[in-house]
């Protein structure tokens, strides 16, 4: 959490009482903030230990609990006040002491003391947050407020301040428009709105294909708008039935299954598999929903601990330790990592999991449709597809789509059907979409072309980037390409000029990534052309230069 520095100055005459474990010290408030206050006493201070475990606040009949604090005693007193607050203070307050209090633990409850503060009846909050201070994590902590809402206010205010300064790009809405070259609702340089897209999920570039259109077209026609119900009502069509045979065919499995998401994929499938005598161990960097499936699993009883990223050696200490305590095991993974970009170590992971009795659950959401001879993912690239027990992916990426789905066993998917409750209590998918990724799938199958399109533009974009000094591998394959730059502020900069020169991709954050990890997250696709990838490298060059960022050193 970032040290709050912005204090509020309250009214005269505010009194308040501090509780320090068995001391209690009355005074004046002088100043407060989110993460401490200081006011004036005139008790008997004595010895006061300079960390109190446990600290109260009284202000009139209320009290609050604002946990570990640091106490210090200022003098002289008048450092601390305003010169109004010195031209009002009297000889009783000038012998007073002033003491100090920081919050180790948790906020100072500074809405409760609105009716003391000058700037009477608006939110310290507003006046506090600003952006470039603050992330999403610095929200997770409490507010104390009685108000279970107030924290939506606390991130409005920071949010709205984001906002005006025109560098917040999270919510824009795209005008009719597909493929890479789309149009959104904002205005960049010669008001212009039309922006060369790099951060898209349609990595073959199936959103915008005749045939697949059409085949949701037809989809629409006989079936309507949506499934009408969810898989064990009225949820499923012969539109589900074909893509679930063409799955379990690609895939070389008996089964498949399908969500609505992939991310209700990943927390269904975790949740239902993993009970108590159970042990999952997973990647430490794996997506949100695979940890949210963790939270699941661990709800249901099942030890969940992860291992470090793509660390076969450390995933084998933990299954030597932990194995023999318990009944099943799960080893899950990313064939291909969503921030990073980069391959899953299988060739590894597989047989020490095996070697420890541990079943494996892969997710295959950015690596199905990008690598493998066949573009079947991580597993195809390192030759185990068939003894990955259990492999997800997703719609959004090979079929420009939405929806999840998972191939195995007869009797693991059966399982699945009956126990995963994101596919018993969600709607299913439109039988449409089905119809469109079915589709998708066959072209995909039949259509090499589109698979070593993506794969040429790969390496094209990376051999740029590294030329630019991007810190990346030369034998990069995936479409993720992250371009590193490690400070927020020049990111944020340099997110203004890639925007005014019309190139559209995602800035990613603390705490998605480390602060020192901040970063581009540009994708590649298939109907990149060549220009379009040298515009994007000559627009990365510029902003580069602008912040002195251009002669960081190659990755091996």
């Amino acid at each position: 959490m970032k040290q709050r520095v912005k204090r509020y100055l309250p009214k005269s005459e505010s009194s308040i009482e501090l509780q320090l474990g068995q001391t209690s010290l009355s005074g004046l408030l002088v100043d407060i903030s989110l993460s401490g206050l200081s006011f004036l006493t005139s008790d008997d201070v004595g010895s006061i230990e300079d960390e109190v475990g446990k600290a109260r606040l009284k202000v009139g009949t209320e009290i609050f609990e604002i946990g570990k604090v640091i106490v210090t005693r200022q003098r002289p007193f008048n450092q601390a006040l305003s010169s109004s607050q010195l031209h009002d203070a009297d000889d009783e307050m000038r012998g007073m002491e002033l003491i100090a209090i920081r919050t180790l633990s948790d906020y100072i409850p500074v809405e409760k003391f609105m009716k003391f503060l000058s700037n009477d009846g608006k939110s310290p909050f507003e006046f506090e947050l600003a952006h470039g201070k603050f992330t999403l994590a610095d929200f997770n902590t409490p507010t104390g407020s009685d108000d279970i809402l107030e924290k939506t206010l606390v991130i409005t205010k920071m949010q709205e301040a984001w906002k005006k300064k025109g560098s917040y790009q999270y919510e824009r809405y795209r005008q009719p428009s597909k493929g890479t070259r789309i149009t959104l609702d904002m205005v960049r340089s010669n008001n212009r709105k039309d922006f060369l897209s790099f951060g898209s999920n349609d990595y073959l570039g199936f959103a915008s294909h005749p045939e697949v259109i059409q085949a949701a077209k037809d989809a629409l026609d006989e079936y309507g708008v949506g499934a009408t119900g969810s898989a064990v009502s009225s949820g499923l069509s012969l539109e589900h039935k074909k893509l679930n045979n063409q799955l379990a065919g690609m895939f070389q499995k008996e089964s498949s299954l399908l969500y609505n998401s992939g991310y209700t994929a990943n927390v269904g499938i975790i949740g239902a598999l993993c009970k108590d005598r159970d042990l999952v161990l997973y990647d430490k960097i794996c997506h949100t929903s695979i940890q949210d499936g963790i939270i699941f699993a661990t709800a249901n009883g099942a030890t969940c601990i992860p291992f470090k990223h793509n660390d076969p050696a450390h995933l084998e200490s933990l299954l030597l330790e932990h194995r023999n305590k318990y009944n099943g095991c799960l080893v899950v993974t990313e064939g291909i990592f969503s921030m990073d970009g980069d391959i899953a170590a299988l060739s590894e992971i597989v047989p020490v999991s095996k070697r420890y009795n541990a079943r494996i659950f892969l997710d295959s959401a950015h690596d199905f449709g990008v690598i493998g001879e066949n573009g079947l993912g991580a597993a195809e690239y390192h030759s185990v597809i068939t003894e990955i027990d259990l492999i997800m992916g997703t719609f959004s990426k090979i079929a420009g789509g939405i929806g999840g789905f998972v191939v195995g066993t007869h009797e693991s998917i059966e399982y699945l059907r009956m126990m995963s409750r994101p596919h018993i209590f969600s709607v299913s998918m439109p039988p449409s979409m089905a119809a469109a990724a079915t589709k998708a799938l066959q072209i995909f199958a039949s259509e090499k072309e589109h698979l070593n399109t993506l794969k040429a533009n790969i390496r094209f974009f990376v051999k740029g980037l590294r030329a630019l000094g991007v810190p990346m591998s030369a034998t990069h394959q995936s479409s993720i390409c992250p371009v590193l730059v490690g400070d927020e502020s020049k990111l944020e900069i340099m997110t203004g000029i890639l925007y005014e020169n019309g190139i559209h991709t995602t800035p990613v954050v603390y705490p998605v990534v480390s602060r020192s990890k901040c970063r581009f997250r540009f994708t590649v696709t298939a109907l990149h052309t060549q220009s379009d990838l040298d515009y994007a490298l000559l627009v990365l060059k510029m902003a580069f230069e602008k912040v002195g960022l251009h002669s960081v050193k190659n990755a091996a």
